[in-house]
């Protein structure tokens, strides 16, 4: 029994289309489960015995056959034995004997499995293009539920209070309809010769009870109100406060700012980059600074981050160059009897995205510059920070419009650096989100490399099921250039170090800018995957290609002009 091995008939079951081996002496291929009675009759008597017990069959080489299980009394040319492979090539052509009838549920599942299978592929064709409108304008969905949300938060907030202004107003003008009424009879009946004075007055009242105000005859377009409209008009923000009643105005308006608009975001880019890097430099400055002082005084312990280490370790030198410090290097931080790094070779980290300081940078300005604006307008701080805020976003409702405009036009500096301000927040949000993309895709290849280090099958699959889980929030929030600049950086980023990424993972999709499974299904995976391997091999065909015509144009212009020295 020493050369004797038990096959369960379940366990075999589960791989009816694999080649799986009994163990004799000699190993025996077949392919197809073996009941005792097809092995009974597939291997003669003088071969080997066979045995059952709980549900296995035991195979054992015969007496009379050598340690190869094939009977030297056969003859060489009646044995099916490869002496050079040590296995048999018989083939079982059929099962001798009936498998167990299966259970009335795996029945049913098995008769239901190619109508469920239809009935799926019918709800994915008639869901796509819902699927498609979904996936193309998710955004407009989004933004259509906010303005949904948005309108009923308005109406909740201002509906009593402005319910409460026209009962006022009705109210106030059924009153000084009234007075008018009785101050009108009030002058007929008194037979005086002052009568017209007196109705003119009684009108007057009316009207001033109504609110009233006698039209203005001086013109609202004196320079500083011009001024400010043509600010306006550039910034984007339009108060409305003052706008061209004519056609020649209003043509003009448009190609004003046709011109205007573009030099206008220029100048926002510019200064928005300007601010940038000097918030950049001023949050992270401190940010080393106090993490210094932090390590020096025991708070702050370093542990294994290497940035933080990194960016303790040049801080120290930054000190050093003007005498406050002495530099420090990461051996003196960690000690080690290995080979110590190259100091010189170590590459100051790049600084994280301040946004926390933008927006305080942002809400600080806007807060100044509302104190600046309560000098002249006799408004209140709340006022003053509303008025400024509508301006810096551009919303410009004109709700609150400068009663002075030419102080205004001494404070538009202010609005334009609060605007820069904004366009720096939203740029630095962006650039956010780019490293968190890129830190994505770092994080899906080394758990990528890990699954096939450890032999997964399933690594491709597993890495793009795990890609869509975590960046489901993320991708709609990255444009489509933005995307492709950064899967550029993290195959250069690959190349540098000598990794080579899936390709399904460094494929696009070129409408989107992102991989091209990210809007697929689990089930289509697989093709996704052999699609990419397929790309990959024809871009390195082609790549092969233009190297070898480049080689040989610089090979025929090598020769030639040898040719020439020749004639």
């Amino acid at each position: 029994m020493g050369d004797s091995t038990l096959f369960s008939p379940r366990k075999i079951a589960r791989f009816p289309k694999r080649r799986l081996p009994l163990m004799l002496s000699p190993k025996i291929y077949l392919s197809k489960p073996v009941t005792m009675k097809g092995a009974a009759a597939f291997l003669p008597e003088s071969m080997c015995t066979l045995a059952a017990a709980d549900r296995a069959i035991t195979i054992e080489p015969a007496d009379g056959a050598d340690h190869h299980g094939y009977d030297p009394e056969l003859g060489a040319d009646q044995r099916d034995y490869d002496p050079e492979l040590g296995s048999s090539r018989l083939t079982l052509i059929e099962n001798f004997e009936e498998e167990a009838k299966p259970s009335i549920s795996a029945s049913i599942q098995k008769s239901l499995r190619p109508t469920l299978k239809r009935t799926r592929y019918y709800l994915r064709v008639l869901t796509a293009p819902f699927r498609f409108i979904l996936a193309k304008f998710k955004l407009v969905f989004v933004i259509a539920c906010y303005s949904v949300f948005g309108a009923w938060l308005f109406m909740t907030l201002e509906i009593p209070t402005d319910l409460a202004a026209k009962e006022d107003a009705y109210h106030a003008r059924l009153i000084a309809r009234d007075v008018m009424i009785l101050n009108l009879r009030a002058i007929h009946q008194d037979n005086r010769e002052d009568r017209e004075e007196r109705w003119k007055d009684a009108i007057l009242t009316f009207e001033n009870d109504l609110g009233l105000e006698e039209p203005a005859r001086d013109t609202a377009w004196t320079f500083w109100m011009a001024f400010l409209y043509a600010g306006t008009i550039y910034t984007t923000i339009g108060y409305g406060n003052i706008a061209c009643a004519t056609t020649a105005g209003q043509v003009a308006t448009i190609f004003y700012s046709m011109v205007g608009i573009p030099i206008m975001l220029l100048i926002l880019n510019d200064l928005g980059s300007f601010l940038l890097i000097w918030v950049t430099r001023i949050a992270c400055g401190s940010s080393d600074f106090f993490l210094y002082i932090g390590v020096r005084t025991g708070f702050i312990g370093l542990g294994e981050d290497s940035n933080q280490r990194l960016r303790y370790i040049f801080m120290s030198r930054k000190l050093a160059k003007v005498g406050i410090a002495t530099a420090v290097s990461d051996s003196t931080i960690a000690p080690s009897d290995e080979d110590e790094e190259d100091e010189e070779s170590l590459e100051e980290p790049e600084p994280d995205p301040p946004v926390f300081a933008a927006l305080f940078a942002t809400i600080g300005w806007i807060l100044l510059a509302a104190a600046v604006f309560c000098i002249w307008e006799d408004w209140t701080y709340f006022t003053s920070i509303y008025f400024f805020f509508i301006s810096s976003s551009t919303i410009g409702l004109g709700d609150v419009t400068p009663a002075h405009p030419e102080y205004m036009i001494a404070t538009f500096g202010v609005v334009i650096v609060g605007l820069s301000l904004v366009s720096v927040c939203i740029d630095v949000v962006r650039e956010k989100l780019e490293l968190m993309y890129m830190a994505l895709l770092k994080k899906v290849l080394q758990d990528y490399m890990e699954a096939v280090k450890n032999g997964d099958p399933n690594a491709a699959t597993g890495m793009m099921a795990g890609f869509k889980g975590k960046a489901k929030f993320l991708l709609p929030l990255i444009s489509k250039e933005r995307g492709a600049k950064v899967m550029t950086r993290f195959k250069e980023d690959c190349t540098a170090k000598g990794i080579d990424p899936p390709a399904v993972l460094t494929h696009l999709d070129p409408n989107t800018g992102m991989p091209a499974f990210a809007s697929a299904n689990k089930e289509n995976f697989s093709e996704y995957i052999e699609q990419a391997e397929e790309r990959k091999a024809d871009e390195e065909k082609k790549e092969l290609q233009r190297l070898n015509q480049l080689l040989e144009q610089n090979m025929v212009s090598f020769y030639r002009p040898s040719l020439f020295l020749i004639i």
